[in-house]
């Protein structure tokens, strides 16, 4: 129905009947321009059997997305989908070089329902990203396919608003993808370049992976925002490949932090067409952009069991389990991830696509949203 107005990228449909014995779904397109015209030729004109009333159809959480730009970005970062299921990172970067320099590229873990693979590409400019996108965005087809890739800024590459010092209590950064051996006096190297240090300390557990994450505690805000400048996603250590996360400490806010056992992760995203405005789309504001909502667990999974699932698709610095089962026996948690990406990539792979082997559901997975004028839990407290 939807395929004839341009590329799909995903299908969710969600099975819960309305009282008429509608149900409802989530299509997600290349781009907007497909999407508002198969919202201008289907939209109250076309009825599917045994209804007879027409389907409505409009853009997610009732926004118009806005495509990324070079104007938007902060970093030269793409979002490539459509990909065959065989693809591999060698390939794909072969591709890329014909048009642009490439720094590198990573294909995300898990294919999507359709089987179809994606994957970021980060190149050396926008330029070359833009470059990409004229030359390879649907028009494209890797050999032994029939369907043209998706290329476009990613959506993560966008620069978000920063907030202003008075917004925070205490000049502290978060500071993760750590390699293993990291050492303190290390960390004091490096981030004395960027102004006086007050102290800096270890989160004493590794994550899954192996990586560490530390606090960063200057004397100034001034020197926070050219740490994360100078540092963040720009900097990696001999030791480990992945690029450091530096941002300011949730706990750095005026807000009162809460232990893991309170209630201070509030209520989970409405999912698909809720305040997280959909699959894979960016956070609203009142949405956190690191924490995810995981429900239908299994009552038998463990924080481990979870841990161990989540952390293939980034650093997971915290997991909270929610014991209280619902009335079909699952359970749920939150899952806070070292950067924004990492969120992003673990809600696309695993909302309505991974299975606990106790579940003959998938799990959901959407952004977590925070109580009004509740805290978010403090880095660093206890798993």
């Amino acid at each position: 129905l939807f395929g004839g107005y341009g590329t799909i990228i995903n299908i969710h449909v969600m099975r819960r009947q309305t009282q008429s014995g509608a149900i409802c779904a989530f299509v997600e397109m290349a781009d907007s321009t497909q999407a508002q015209s198969a919202i201008d030729a289907l939209n109250l004109k076309t009825t599917i059997p045994p209804h007879s009333s027409p389907i409505t159809v409009a853009f997610a959480n009732a926004n118009k997305p806005t495509q990324p730009t070079k104007d938007t970005v902060s970093e030269p970062k793409l979002f490539v989908g459509n990909l065959p299921p065989d693809v591999t990172e060698e390939g794909l970067t072969s591709v890329f070089q014909a048009h642009a320099a490439v720094d590198r590229v990573v294909l995300i873990n898990r294919p999507s329902p359709t089987g179809n693979r994606s994957a970021f590409a980060y190149l050396k400019d926008t330029q070359g990203c833009e470059a990409c996108i004229k030359e390879l965005n649907g028009t494209y087809k890797f050999p032994g396919s029939e369907e043209v890739i998706v290329v476009r800024f990613a959506d993560s590459a966008v620069q978000s608003q920063p907030k202003s010092y008075g917004e925070y209590s205490e000049p502290k950064l978060f500071v993760g993808n750590l390699p293993s051996e990291i050492t303190e006096k290390e960390l004091e190297d490096l981030f004395s370049a960027y102004g006086e240090l007050d102290r800096v300390f270890l989160i004493g557990r590794p994550a899954p992976t192996g990586n560490r994450s530390a606090f960063t505690v200057f004397k100034s805000h001034d020197s926070c925002q050219k740490a994360i400048a100078a540092l963040n996603n720009n900097h990696s250590f001999p030791a480990c490949s992945d690029k450091i996360v530096v941002r300011y400490a949730d706990s750095a806010t005026g807000r009162k932090d809460q232990g893991w056992g309170q209630d201070s992760w509030g209520s989970a995203g409405s999912g698909w067409g809720g305040a997280a405005g959909g699959w894979g789309s960016a956070p609203s504001p009142q949405m956190s952009q690191i924490k995810l909502f995981i429900g239908n667990l299994p009552s038998s999974c463990t924080s481990e069991q979870l841990t161990s699932v989540a952390s293939q698709h980034g650093q997971v610095t915290h997991v909270h389990m929610m014991h209280n089962p619902t009335a079909s026996g699952a359970i749920c948690a939150f899952v806070e991830f070292a950067s924004p990406e990492q969120a992003r990539t673990a809600m696309r792979a695993l909302d309505g696509v991974y299975y606990f082997p106790d579940r003959d559901t998938p799990v959901t997975a959407t952004y977590a949203k925070a109580k009004p004028g509740r805290g978010a839990p403090a880095e660093g407290a206890d798993w």
